[in-house]
């Protein structure tokens, strides 16, 4: 899923005992929230795997980490061609705000462009 390996791991970082996709049935919610009151942290197996790798690997892959959940939106938005612009109507906000994302987004992974800005986001796994 995902929402759930965009949002889990930024949930996480802010502290949270346990994520639930909306997609979970009752059931699983149920006993989840009964781990929790025991003072346990849940999370589904994609949620491990998305943190496993965020924890391995080497510095420049952490990178990751360090991207808001807003700022991957955009960067998923750019990369399937959609212009600032676009971004902007879709996500219902200023076009200069995108382009503020943007600059962040380059300075985060050090690129300098676009085009390499997307290759390190494939290479590391974000989109």
């Amino acid at each position: 899923n995902v929402s759930e390996q965009m949002y889990a791991p930024t949930a996480i970082k802010a502290g949270v005992s346990a994520y639930v996709s909306k997609r979970s049935d009752l059931k699983d919610l149920e006993a989840t929230i009964t781990k929790v009151t025991e003072g346990k942290v849940v999370f589904s197996e994609t949620v491990k795997k998305s943190i496993e790798m965020l924890s391995k690997g080497k510095k420049s892959e952490r990178l990751f980490k360090k991207l808001s959940t807003r700022e991957i939106e955009v960067l998923r938005y750019l990369n399937d061609g959609k212009k600032n612009k676009e971004v902007a109507q879709i996500l219902g906000l200023d076009e200069k705000t995108i382009s503020t994302y943007k600059l962040r987004l380059l300075a985060k992974l050090d690129v300098t462009n676009l085009v390499d800005l997307l290759k390190k986001a494939k290479d590391l796994d974000v989109i």
